[in-house]
Order: structure tokens, then C-alpha cells, then sequence
């Protein structure tokens, strides 16, 4: 990872093969976890755990960082030191071990680590705070570790160190390939003899000695991480036959390949989330030096000047966010806890269908299995699902998933819940199926009502997580598709349910319609999910790590227009297709990744919904949040009622800040008059509404470091610190009246029952009466006052970062 801002450059190293480099400024290396080293000027230090070394400019050095080690480098430019008065003559030492307690030692460490923090959590308004960091740490190595101010001849050390870097490069690149001296000799225009002796100067080691240790490296990452023959690496690693890289490598180990190979297996196996803690643990330790940010600094302020033109043509609004929410699993539908939820969103919202997994588990019983080639079903529990959906004015968006046990090729199930994730072993059993539930559906409830149902299938994301092959998941989605429109091909069916990571990958939603033009099975509406990561090489283990619920191996968006931009890559995609105008249903959507990040039940998940609601306002056809309660037993180990769950709700009922956000956007007209950065404003009959929002990223270190926070205090921690925005709007149209001005907020003190959890101690497991104390005071807090207006209605409001605040309007005299 290497990332560059204010002209400084962070470079992490864990279990990686370096060339040996050099920077024009200085080079501090932090030791974080393990044993990795660092070769310089002839000699190897080791760099344990807070372990410092500090690399002069232009001077070589080369990394070795095991698998079980991770170190961090920051390089300070040429520039800062100059503004440090640091005189190109200088050099320094400076090596401490993690025993070395000197003072000095353990300045540099804070120092380090503050700028660290500050560097990856507000880079913007920490610079200059960065800058100062820097300059105290130059001026301490100045005053404590220079050994030397004679004159060197800088102009030849720097043509040196670049001939090497050229010579390194081109090593690193074709190490595995045969490259003679004398190859190299000619690229640099020397002889063979000048160049050994150049390289045997500045690596203190022969050609042939870097080179083969730079195999042995690449050759021991092979034996960890693949199943590869030892013949197979042998050749992979350049080496001419296995016997060489076995002698080879047995003199480098006093190990045979295979030796090493179960070695690293049995350690793996006793320890298999030792790489993942390892990664976290890493930047604990540093940041435990760091200098804890000041609480009481003031923010920055901004003020936006918003004038609403009073001759623009409204625009009318479909509210497609309304259009779709999912409840889970099909058997907590039967609960009567989410069956409350769902009552009361529908009365303060209302949504238009709802979406399950799991209609086909085991739980429902619907499958009774084949007799005389016909499929057996028991509806008893479906009908109770359905009827129930309909009765609250909801349609149901029915996906026909999971595999039921008799039907699946093994018996394989990635989540808690038991239900089956594995390719079906008999497609043409499971399409019978599908064709009786809907012939039931329109038996019991009719073709008009049927009719306007919604219907899916797995997620091709299956494939992904490694629980099917693309052909077996195509196999299925083709037998679904095709029973639906056995039926009836009116039927609406979508397809395939891809996260972004699936729908950016060539391998995924390219391969999904190329197969579904070609085999007529296009769907009539395409699902997606939408999913804040960076991308599909970051998901290749997540649900494997997932499991522990202690970390995410996937690194956070840093795009805080993240659903702006998936949906214009995903449009630009459908007109490759020449399918310009398909339907597109976020099937599912949320601001996390995982169920036990406490950021869902802050007032950051408000914000985050305001925003992403207002900025993509009826950008497709539907919104399906993720789902309505934390009561889902998909990863059920929680030990707390605000965990980081998924839901709108508690476990318990009590409803979050991101519903009391939909309860306030629920309230906009049915008109958007006009919408800016942090504000939207609409229209209905006598009416009109301005919703404002103060929106902050997740900061980097948490993006980079996505893990389960110990303390429930520390959920507001992983944000940047954001600003302060003052708002001042004025409203030409609404003049010479008396205005009545309703505003509803959600904060830190109202609309966040997180809040007044964290304010009362966090009981773990409260009772009941503190219970019915949250749900009582979880709402938005209002007022109302009235304003007598001649010109023009002016509102002026501020708000601090994730709050959201909204302006309910309504004209008193109407003549």
C-alpha cells in the first residue's frame, strides 16, 4: 500500500520480496509485529515490534518482511527537509531496537505514529498540524543522531543509486527468467567486470547470490500460498530442474520444499486467523504512540448560500426508494416481533414489496419431495407469509432461494441460518417446483394480484464465495427463469442479484447477459446490490473471514459517491448490451458490508441515507435496504442490542437513526423543486419541504482497518472529523404570509436511540422499561413556530457533522 498526500509516502510491507530501493529524502522504518529486516550499509538490522531505523537519502536498502512480520516506512521529500534546514551534507544514524527506552527513541515513535494517524484520518485539516510533526522529527534526529556533516560528493552518490534502481528494476522484473551479467553489463553500456564489481560493492553480495535469493523468496511465498508441484514452483521460480531448487533451497533452510510446505500448513491450521489479526494488530500497536486527537478542537466551518429559483419547472418524483425493503429470512416473517416492525414501518412509511431469502428452507416446508415425477408441496407457512404481506399492503418480491437439502449437490451453508448454499443436483426438480408454488400463488390469491409480483432466483455473488461454479449457477438461473415463464410469461423475473465487486468483474455480470442473450432468458428487470467496497479482489475470502465477526478483510470505498458512481458504470454496461432502457432494482443495498459495524447504528447511518436517497433520487427502480431488523440469525453471535446490525430496528424493536432518516424523507413532496451539495427540496399540495444533511466519510484508517470495535464509545471514532456547515436559504417564491415552519432533527441527543443507549451506560441487555424509554424517545425531535414574511422566506440553520434536519413549510392564510 502506498499512498501519497502532502508530498509524504506511507509504504506498509508484510509478507512481501523487496528490491533494494533508495529515496531522495530520509526513510524512517516503524517495526509493528513480527520479525522482518532491513539490510543497510553492510549490515542487517532486525525490526521487531517498535523497532526504528532511519534511512539516509540515497542511500540502498532492501526489506526482508516475512509472513509473519509487518513494518511501515514513511519517506519525507526533499522539500520538507529543506524547510527543516536539513543540509544535504547530513548524515545520520539512528537505530533502536523495541528494548532501546532512550527519550529520544521514544519521541520519534510518537511523533511517527501521530503523523501517522493524522496523515489517514483528516489529511485536509491536519496539514499543518503534519507539517509541524515533520519538522520536529527532522530537527530531533539533527540535534541527536547526525554523525556527520563532511562533504560527499551527492552528485555521484545520486548517478549511483539510479543505475541501481535501473539495474534492480529490470532484475525484479525477469528474476525468473535467465539474465546473464552480461545482459545486464550491455543495457548499462559497462563490462561484465565493472558491473560485478559495482554490484558486489553497493548489495555487498555477488549478481548471482542476489538472484538466487530473490528465487528461494518467491519460491517459499508459492510453497505457502498454492498447491503448485515442487517441479511445477522449480520451474515457475526459474530454476532449471527441481533437483536445483532443492539443493538450493535446502541449503538456504536446512529444509526440503515439502518440508517447508507442511510446516507452514500445520501452522496455518493451528493458527488460521493469525494472518488477519496480524494485519490489525499492526496498526493497534502503532497508533497506541500516537498523540490522541484533541476533542475540544474546534471544527472548520462553512457556509453554503442556497437561493431556490422561483421560475424553475418542478420535477415530478417517484420515490423509488419506497419501492422495495427486505425482512430477512422467510421464517422470521412468522415472528411477531418483525411482524410489529413491519406494521409500523408501514403505517409511518410505507413500502411497496418485500423482499426474503430462504422462502424454500427447511424452516417453511414447502418441498415434501418427488412422487411419480411430480413435486409434493405443503403451503401452510407460505401462505401465513403471504397473506400477512398482503394484509399490510405490501407485495411480495419473492426470491426462490435456498436450495432445499434434498435437491442441493452438498450440503454446504455459509451462513448461521443453516440454509443451503451449494449448486442444485436436479434443476429439473427444482423448476417443478417453482412452477407449483406460483400455480398455488395464482390459485389462492388470483392472476391480478400475482401478476403484479416480483420474482428471482439466487445471486450469481454464490459463485463468488465460491459455493457454485459460473456454469452451475447459469444452469439454475436458466431452469428459474424459464418455470417462471412456464407459468405465465407475463411474469416479471430479475436477475442475477450482482454486488459491485460481481457487476465490475469481466468474470461476472458481462458473463451473466452475454449467457442470457444467447439463451433467451434475458430478465425482465436487472438486480444488483449495492455494497460500499473497493473491489472484487478485496471479497475473494469474505465470507470465510466474515465468520469470526471480529474483522473485514475488504477495504471500505473511499468514493463517498459510491451508489452514484456503481450506477453509472452499471448503465454504461447495460448500453454495451444495448439494453439502454432495462429496469434496474437494487435488490439490496447498505452502508456496511457486515453485521457488526457499529457505524449502522450511529447517526452516520442517516446521514448516509439522506444523501445517497437525495443525490440518486428515482435513479432506478428501486432502493432495497438491507434489510428492517438486527433479529436475524444469518451471523446470530451478538453479545449487545446495538452491535452493528444490519436493521432499521434492534433486535428488541427499538428503531435506529437510519429509520427515523426514512421517516423524514418519507415526508418530501411529491415535486423536486430543486436539490444542491448537503440539501433537497420539494413540493406538495400547500406544502413544501427542505431536507439538509451534513455527510462524513469514514476516515482511512478504519476503511483500510475494517474491524469490530471493543468499545460502543468508540463507534463515532472511525468518521473524519468533518465540518461544521452553516446554511443559509432563501425562498423568493414564499413571500407576503404568514408561514407556519415544522423542522424535525436527527443528532447525537434526538433521533439516535444509539445515543441515548450510549448515554445511559450501554446496558448490554436492558429491561424492559428502559426498552419502551428508548423506543419513546427515538424520534426526531420537533418544533414548530411561525413566521410572518414579506419578501421572500429566509431559513438560516446550522449543522454539525451527521445531522440531518428537516423543513416542513406551510403557507397560514391562503388568500
Amino acid at each position: 500500500m502506498r499512498t501519497k498526500r502532502e508530498q509524504i509516502i506511507f509504504q506498509a510491507f508484510h509478507d512481501q520480496i523487496c528490491r533494494s530501493e533508495f529515496s531522495s529524502g530520509l526513510t524512517l522504518f516503524f517495526g509493528l509485529h513480527g520479525n522482518s529486516s532491513i539490510r543497510y550499509q553492510s549490515a542487517e538490522y532486525s525490526m521487531p515490534a517498535g523497532a526504528l531505523l532511519v534511512v539516509n537519502p540515497f542511500e540502498l536498502y532492501q526489506v526482508n518482511c516475512s509472513e509473519n512480520a509487518e513494518m511501515i516506512a514513511m519517506q519525507i521529500p526533499e522539500n520538507l527537509l529543506q524547510l527543516a534546514s536539513w543540509s544535504r551534507q547530513n548524515v545520520c544514524f539512528c537505530y533502536a531496537s523495541s528494548q532501546n527506552e532512550k527519550q529520544e527513541y521514544q519521541t520519534i515513535r510518537v511523533l511517527f505514529a501521530t503523523i501517522f494517524q493524522d496523515f489517514f484520518q483528516n489529511p485536509e485539516q491536519n496539514a499543518s498540524g503534519i507539517v509541524t510533526n515533520v519538522l520536529k522529527l527532522v530537527d530531533l534526529l539533527t540535534e541527536h543522531f547526525l554523525i556527520s556533516d563532511v562533504p560527499k560528493s551527492n552528485t555521484k552518490r545520486e548517478e549511483t543509486m539510479r543505475r541501481m534502481k535501473r539495474i534492480m528494476d529490470h532484475i525484479h522484473s525477469n528474476w525468473n527468467e535467465d539474465i546473464s551479467l552480461r545482459e545486464l553489463a550491455a543495457r548499462e553500456f559497462l563490462s561484465e567486470g565493472y558491473l560485478s564489481r559495482f554490484l558486489k560493492q553497493n548489495l555487498d553480495m555477488t549478481y548471482s547470490q542476489y538472484v538466487m535469493g530473490l528465487r528461494l523468496e518467491h519460491a517459499e511465498k508459492q510453497l505457502r500460498s498454492t498447491d503448485h508441484s515442487i517441479t511445477q514452483i522449480a520451474y515457475d521460480c526459474g530454476f532449471h530442474n527441481a533437483s536445483a531448487f532443492i539443493e538450493h533451497f535446502r541449503q538456504k533452510h536446512g529444509l526440503t520444499p515439502r518440508q517447508y510446505r507442511q510446516h507452514a500448513t500445520q501452522k496455518a491450521a493451528a493458527d488460521p486467523s493469525g494472518e488477519e489479526t496480524l494485519l490489525q494488530d499492526g496498526v493497534t500497536y502503532l497508533l497506541q504512540f500516537a498523540v490522541p486527537p484533541d476533542p475540544q478542537r474546534e471544527l472548520p466551518h462553512e457556509t453554503r448560500y442556497i437561493t431556490v429559483d422561483e421560475n424553475v419547472q418542478p420535477r415530478r418524483l417517484r420515490h423509488t426508494w419506497k419501492t422495495l425493503l427486505n425482512a430477512g429470512y422467510a421464517k422470521h416473517l412468522l415472528t411477531a416481533a418483525i411482524q410489529q416492525q413491519i406494521i409500523k414501518i408501514q403505517q409511518e412509511i410505507g413500502f411497496r414489496y418485500l423482499r426474503f431469502h430462504g422462502m424454500l428452507d427447511q424452516e417453511l416446508h414447502i418441498y415434501q419431495g418427488m412422487e411419480n415425477g411430480q413435486v409434493k408441496c405443503c403451503f401452510t407457512y407460505f401462505d401465513m407469509v403471504i397473506d400477512f404481506l398482503l394484509e399490510q399492503g405490501l407485495r411480495p418480491f419473492l426470491e426462490f432461494s435456498f436450495i432445499p437439502r434434498e435437491l442441493a449437490k452438498a450440503q454446504t451453508s455459509i451462513f448461521e441460518t443453516g440454509s443451503i448454499t451449494a449448486a442444485c443436483a436436479d434443476c429439473t426438480a427444482f423448476g417443478a417446483l417453482v412452477e407449483a408454488i406460483l400455480r398455488h400463488a395464482i390459485c389462492r390469491y388470483g392472476w391480478d394480484e400475482v401478476s403484479q409480483w416480483k420474482f428471482s432466483t439466487f445471486q450469481i455473488n454464490y459463485v463468488f464465495f465460491d459455493c457454485m461454479t459460473m456454469d452451475e449457477y447459469l444452469e439454475l438461473y436458466d431452469c428459474v427463469y424459464h418455470a417462471v415463464k412456464a407459468v405465465d410469461t407475463r411474469l416479471q423475473f430479475g436477475g442475477p442479484g450482482a454486488m459491485s465487486s460481481v457487476v465490475w468483474d469481466p468474470r461476472g455480470m458481462r458473463v451473466f447477459l452475454q449467457y442470457a442473450t444467447a439463451h433467451d432468458c434475458l430478465p425482465d428487470f436487472l438486480t444488483v446490490q449495492s455494497y460500499p467496497h473497493e473491489s472484487s479482489s478485496a471479497d475473494a475470502n469474505f465470507m470465510s473471514y466474515t465468520l469470526s465477526q471480529q474483522s473485514i478483510p475488504s477495504v471500505l470505498s473511499k468514493d463517498t459517491n459510491f451508489v452514484k458512481t456503481f450506477l453509472y458504470d452499471l448503465n454504461g454496461i447495460c448500453r454495451e448490451f444495448e439494453l439502454p432502457d432495462m429496469d434496474i432494482f437494487i435488490e439490496e443495498w447498505n452502508s456496511t458490508l457486515w453485521q457488526r459495524d457499529l457505524s449502522s447504528d450511529t447517526c452516520y447511518k442517516s446521514v448516509w441515507l439522506t444523501k445517497n436517497i437525495c443525490e440518486n433520487m428515482d435513479a432506478v427502480s428501486a432502493f432495497g435496504y438491507w434489510t428492517i431488523s438486527d433479529l436475524m440469525d444469518e451471523r446470530a453471535n451478538f453479545d449487545s442490542m446495538y452491535h452493528g446490525g444490519y436493521g432499521l430496528f434492534t433486535y428488541n424493536g427499538v428503531p435506529k437513526s437510519g429509520y427515523e432518516a426514512l421517516r423524514l424523507l418519507g415526508q418530501l413532496g411529491n415535486c423536486c423543486i430543486a436539490s444542491g451539495d448537503g440539501w433537497y427540496f420539494t413540493q406538495s399540495e400547500r406544502e413544501w419541504q427542505l431536507i439538509l444533511y451534513n455527510y462524513t466519510h469514514y476516515d482511512n484508517i478504519y476503511r483500510y482497518r475494517y474491524r469490530r470495535l471493543e468499545h460502543p464509545e468508540d463507534a463515532y471514532s472511525v468518521f473524519e472529523s468533518g465540518k461544521i456547515v452553516r446554511f443559509q436559504v432563501t425562498f423568493p417564491a414564499l413571500r407576503r404570509g404568514l408561514y407556519q415552519i415544522e423542522q424535525q432533527e436527527i443528532t447525537r441527543t434526538s433521533g439516535s436511540s444509539f445515543d441515548l443507549w450510549l448515554a445511559a451506560g450501554a446496558p448490554p441487555s436492558p429491561d424492559r422499561a428502559f426498552l419502551q424509554y428508548l423506543a419513546e424517545h427515538a424520534s426526531a425531535h420537533r418544533t414548530l413556530t411561525t413566521e410572518q414574511v414579506d419578501t421572500a422566506l429566509r431559513l438560516e440553520t446550522t449543522l454539525q457533522p451527521l445531522e440531518v434536519r428537516l423543513f416542513r413549510i406551510r403557507k397560514m392564510n391562503f388568500t
